[in-house]
């Protein structure tokens, strides 16, 4: 009976929130991974996980499986994350 207690959706969510998937166009040997330094000093950065690093032989996304990472964003401000 407690489980009909709980609501379907929250009622207020407390934070804004994305999860971006990186995407790789091509198969191929990374390079290198540039932009992270950046990506990190954005205000709504919260976190990172990447699944390659240079050298590494990247296939061409086709799904949620072979995506190279994704960057999840948080923040108070719905329009920071936005931003970002």
């Amino acid at each position: 009976e407690k489980w009909k207690e709980i609501p379907d959706v929250p009622r207020k969510l407390k934070k804004a929130g994305r999860e971006v998937f990186l995407v790789s166009l091509n198969n191929g040997i990374l390079r290198s991974v540039s932009g992270m330094k950046e990506i990190k000093q954005m205000k709504s950065y919260w976190g990172s996980e990447i699944t390659v690093k240079a050298g590494d032989f990247m296939p061409k996304t086709i799904d949620c499986f072979t995506r190279p990472g994704s960057i999840q964003l948080i923040h108070q401000d719905e329009k920071v994350v936005d931003k970002d």
